[in-house]
């Protein structure tokens, strides 16, 4: 059992759980979390979404907000397409992060993701830009019909 515990900084650390490997330590934090949800589950949920938000919104700054939710789209017009890559994507997507919104949810761990969201992105901004251009051409087109008087320019 470990009985002493010193200073080191602002939080109590005990020497020998400094000594053990970082495997070690954990396994001995496992039934103090486990106790902490069993006991708190509403908090634990409410952290854990605090995580997620945290992992698709770091670094805070201007842009990771739209890239995040304009590569959601771009996965959801992935889907709409049927391409066959869409379901192992989504897979990536969604099962990578999950040790990350349950432990700790540093932007680091969620670079390895950043160019499949790229990419995400830059598909919902053509998907995008394709559908406002059919839209576009349809509706002038139908315009230009009716009012085949004019010329067509």
């Amino acid at each position: 059992m470990i009985t002493k515990v010193e200073m080191n900084g602002k939080r109590p650390v005990c020497p020998r759980f400094l000594k053990l490997h970082s495997l070690m330590r954990s396994s001995l934090k496992v039934p103090v979390a486990i106790e902490f949800i069993r006991t708190n589950p509403v908090t634990f949920v409410r952290l854990t979404g605090l995580r997620v938000l945290h992992f698709w919104l770091e670094p805070r700054s201007d842009y990771w907000l739209p890239i995040s939710a304009v590569s959601m789209l771009g996965l959801m017009f992935l889907f709409r397409s049927g391409h066959e890559l869409a379901f192992p994507i989504a897979i990536i997507v969604c099962i990578f992060p999950v040790p990350y919104y349950i432990t700790h949810s540093e932007s680091w761990y969620r670079h390895p993701l950043d160019p499949l969201a790229l990419l995400l992105c830059s598909l919902a901004l053509s998907c995008g830009y394709d559908a406002i251009h059919r839209y576009i051409m349809m509706h002038c087109c139908t315009w230009r019909v009716a009012h085949s008087s004019l010329p067509l320019a």
